[in-house]
């Protein structure tokens, strides 16, 4: 069953807060990115997500998780959430890390829902084969917001895949998983 989005009126640094429940669309995802990149003034790849992440007060550290699969989490700490992501993974794979946890953030980490204080995360869930549906969200999320659709949709037309890792400092694995979802 799909999920969907539904807006909240409470807002974090001017930005919508939203937060997932059983039903979805990849637009409503869409257009929330729209408006985090429009409030954070970012118009062209790649996206600086840890400047993000700063402008939006959420701390990110680098870390060596006990657990070796543990890729990387973000939990709420004294009123500051804090994302911290695994230092030995590539730092394409760390933005993606970064990106999913930020998703968590704006897509399920809202002050009224109770039922997760903080999320962690690894290869099962930061890929396209997760099987929760907050994970898949968060994934829709992190693609969405470090490789927006409009700018893969006129980027692809004359750049490789490869190309467009580069541009959007993503692995190329990344850019093909993405550019499916781009009409």
């Amino acid at each position: 069953m799909p999920f969907q989005l539904l807006f909240f009126p409470k807002q974090r640094n001017g930005v919508i807060n939203m937060i997932a429940h059983e039903t979805n669309s990849q637009s409503t995802i869409e257009r929330l990115v729209w408006d985090i990149l429009f409030e954070n003034e970012i118009g062209e790849p790649p996206v600086p997500i840890v400047f993000l992440c700063d402008n939006l007060g959420i701390k990110v550290r680098e870390t060596r998780f006990k657990t070796p699969t543990l890729s990387s989490m973000i939990f709420e700490d004294e009123g500051q959430y804090q994302i911290y992501v695994n230092r030995d993974a590539s730092d394409e794979r760390q933005r993606f890390a970064i990106a999913h946890e930020l998703g968590h953030y704006f897509l399920h980490l809202n002050p009224r829902r109770v039922a997760h204080a903080g999320f962690a995360d690894n290869d099962d869930t930061l890929g396209q084969n997760a099987q929760h549906p907050m994970e898949r969200q968060a994934n829709e999320f992190a693609l969405s917001i470090l490789m927006p659709h409009p700018w893969v949709r006129s980027l692809r037309v004359t750049n490789s895949h490869a190309d467009l890792a580069r541009m959007f400092l993503v692995p190329e694995e990344l850019i093909n998983w993405r550019v499916k979802t781009v009409r």
